[in-house]
């Protein structure tokens, strides 16, 4: 366990780096040993498999999108599994996952499909923000906001507007978000 870890945080170096090959194969690797680890004891390992099922979907998400796509599937699947059983531990982890995927799905023009996954990750900015509101607050917002574009984007135009009139009172709220809260005013004015 401690080896993929370490080849976890290794391809996160490498990556920022700009060597994606290596953090490719670090984050396969990583993989791979937290997958046999899991077979054995599926409990104690499987928030690791989906934390490298994230990492490497995310890493390929622009090169492949196709192999991208399944590993941040699995990994929503089992955040998605523990954070019913334990929200407070695991929506830290579901909210981005599901985020990603979505922007993933949305990204290549399958925006029905992604709404599910924005509110899923809307449903769980919210418990982050009323649980730790000093470090998700945020969260909501910035998420409602792109659930509005994509809603909008698939001629949903009427939740649209009410999911960006609701990023818009989250921005309000928010210390330093006044840019933000003026950019979605405009929308509001100028396509609604």
């Amino acid at each position: 366990a401690e080896l993929a870890s370490v080849c976890n945080t290794r391809a996160l170096f490498w990556e920022k780096r700009g060597d994606r090959e290596a953090a490719e194969g670090l984050l396969r690797y990583a993989l791979e040993i937290r997958r046999r680890l899991a077979a054995f004891n599926p409990a104690a390992h499987e928030a690791d498999v989906a934390k490298s099922c994230h990492d490497l979907g995310m890493l390929l998400k622009e090169e492949s999108k196709s192999e991208a796509e399944p590993l941040l599937y699995e990994a929503w699947q089992v955040y998605q599994r523990l954070a019913e059983r334990f929200p407070k531990a695991y929506d830290a982890f579901l909210s981005p996952v599901a985020f990603n995927l979505a922007e993933l799905l949305s990204g290549q023009n399958r925006k029905t499909e992604a709404v599910p996954f924005y509110r899923e990750a809307l449903a769980a900015d919210y418990r982050l923000a009323e649980s730790q509101p000093g470090l998700y607050a945020a969260y909501p917002a910035d998420t409602a906001w792109s659930l509005a574009e994509c809603l909008c984007e698939s001629g949903r135009s009427e939740e649209g507007r009410k999911l960006y009139e609701e990023a818009l009172a989250l921005y309000e709220a928010i210390p330093g978000k006044k840019r933000q809260a003026e950019y979605i005013r405009n929308i509001l004015k100028t396509q609604f």
